[in-house]
């Protein structure tokens, strides 16, 4: 592995900025679930609905579009099922950096998403510091090597293995 800022792999990178997107996801989902009441507020507002009335505020949570669903997914997509491939990532192994890619994609790009609908500022702010950490992840992994011979990659994992061991 070549080395990168600070001394630091590529592979320590990708972990550290992973567990900075699985944080803002799950703080995402958890202000999904607890403060709906400002979402509810802010489609209100783009929908010039009146919530001092109890109509307005009715129709408001009615239509108010679902963020914790989309929240839920793109946790998981971009951060939580990307945890075990990381080792085989390191090691090289060619479907698990595709894997991650598409998953990094599909999580970044539904993260995305969530742009386009009304939403409170911080969410707004959560989302593209998400998105970007996204990118970045990204980007790293698409420039991990990759071993295609499985002899290479075999004793790649076990010299690995040893160094972790001692």
């Amino acid at each position: 592995m070549t080395e990168s800022f600070a001394g630091l792999s590529r592979a320590a990178w990708t972990k550290v900025l992973l567990v900075a997107v699985i944080g803002i996801g799950v703080l995402r989902v958890v202000l999904c679930h607890t403060q709906r009441m400002a979402f509810v507020q802010a489609y209100a507002d783009y929908a010039g609905l009146d919530t001092n009335t109890f109509l307005g505020l009715e129709v408001a949570k009615r239509e108010v579009p679902g963020h914790f669903d989309s929240a839920n997914f793109s946790l998981l997509c971009a951060g939580l099922l990307l945890l075990p491939l990381i080792k085989r990532i390191g090691t090289g192994t060619p479907w698990a950096r595709n894997l991650a890619l598409i998953l990094s994609a599909a999580g970044g790009l539904n993260t995305l998403g969530s742009l386009a609908v009304p939403s409170p500022w911080w969410y707004y702010a959560l989302t593209v510091l998400m998105v970007a950490l996204t990118g970045i992840v990204i980007v790293l992994l698409w420039r991990t090597p990759v071993i295609e011979d499985y002899q290479e990659r075999h004793d790649a994992e076990v010299r690995a293995r040893r160094h972790e061991t001692g």
